[in-house]
């Protein structure tokens, strides 16, 4: 029993263990991407909004700083049947702003439903070379654009970006960007083996490659349509790339309830189910660890202590190398707070993720 428990625990080590060394490489950017305004390709970038009166302004905001060329982009924002004044916020803000759209999604098309549906309505009025999708509860950076048109290559033609959570005053919020700041790691090391998600607010495509596949009217529905999409450009052979670095550094606004973030995680869930084999099993390991670090307590306390221990080293040495990657700041003596936090809220997103029949987003059900 105990060689068992050691076992499950020597596998997470050695997962962390790849991870860190994977963020400890230098990670450089390609060659800056710069040319002369004539040359830039035309982008449009793709919003999605439903009842986001408190975060669309600021999001906005972000996108009208871009420092890419103001005459090589587009903003098209989709309203998708909002029931508080998330379109009047845009349409103000957009007013005497021509490279802002707002497009009013009043039906589906296709398949597919929610986000996807608003997406494939822009896709078909957008005339970019390429698409940027962000949520309408981002930040994104300056450099936003840049910093995903480098990573393109003769191979790439979909890529990823950082995305992290912002933080309040509240304990709940420091543990989220604890958690997505783990879990950016965890998604930009794996990604360089084979690619398991995509980040669906922080993401860019090759406009031609999108229609080739048919575009998500065409695609069978999904809960979580980032993934779809990416799984999409696979069977064609196009790659994903995950970008870590802090020129693409976007923030979301966290989820203020544990409520909202049971429902985040089964819309995750309900998404992964058609992941691979081999990524089930990680993703087993990674979830045995805490049930086998408790029993190990048990049969022998001391080396149970040890390897707690250890963890904590592991994690705080993989969380540190994240935040230098990024150049965002971290505070380790959160990280026995953290610790907890896992040991408690991953049983929770289990047993609702299994026992719970749909998926609520948005106030819509799935």
């Amino acid at each position: 029993m105990i060689l068992f428990l050691l076992t499950i625990l020597l596998l997470n080590f050695a997962v962390l263990a790849y991870c860190n060394f994977h963020i400890n490489r230098k990670h450089f950017l390609a060659n800056v991407y710069m040319q002369n305004e004539e040359n830039l390709p035309f982008v449009s970038i793709l919003v999605a909004a439903r009842n986001e009166e408190k975060n669309i302004l600021n999001c906005l905001e972000s996108l009208s700083k871009l420092n890419y060329a103001k005459s090589k982009y587009e903003v098209l924002i989709g309203d998708d049947s909002s029931t508080d004044k998330t379109a009047k916020i845009v349409a103000n803000f957009i007013h005497k702003k021509s490279k802002f759209i707002l497009i009013n999604i009043e039906k589906n098309v296709g398949q597919v439903r929610g986000k996807a549906n608003v997406l494939a309505q822009l896709a078909r009025e957008a005339k970019g070379e390429y698409f940027f999708i962000t949520d309408a509860d981002m930040q994104v950076p300056e450099s936003w654009i840049q910093s995903h048109l480098k990573h393109f290559s003769a191979e790439v033609y979909i890529t990823s970006g950082t995305t992290l959570t912002s933080t309040n005053n509240s304990i709940f919020s420091k543990l989220q960007y604890f958690e997505w700041l783990y879990l950016m790691g965890l998604f930009n090391s794996i990604d360089n083996i084979k690619p398991i998600t995509a980040m669906g607010n922080n993401m860019g495509f090759r406009a031609d490659k999108y229609f080739e596949i048919g575009g998500y009217e065409n695609m069978p529905f999904s809960v979580t349509e980032d993934i779809q999409l990416m799984n999409e450009f696979a069977t064609k052979g196009y790659k994903h790339k995950h970008i870590l670095h802090a020129e693409n550094l976007s923030w979301q606004e966290p989820l203020y309830s544990i409520s909202d973030l049971l429902k985040q995680r089964k819309r995750w869930f309900q998404g992964g189910k058609k992941q691979p084999f081999y990524i089930w099993i990680l993703f087993i390991i990674y979830a045995a660890f805490l049930p086998a670090l408790l029993t190990l307590f048990y049969f022998n306390l001391q080396l149970a202590i040890y390897i707690l221990l250890g963890k904590c080293f592991v994690d705080s040495w993989f969380l540190f190398s994240i935040s230098n990657s990024l150049k965002v700041k971290i505070n380790l003596l959160w990280l026995p707070v953290f610790e907890a936090y896992l040991f408690i809220i991953n049983p929770l997103i289990l047993v609702y993720s299994l026992f719970s029949q749909k998926v609520i987003w948005k106030d819509r059900k799935y």
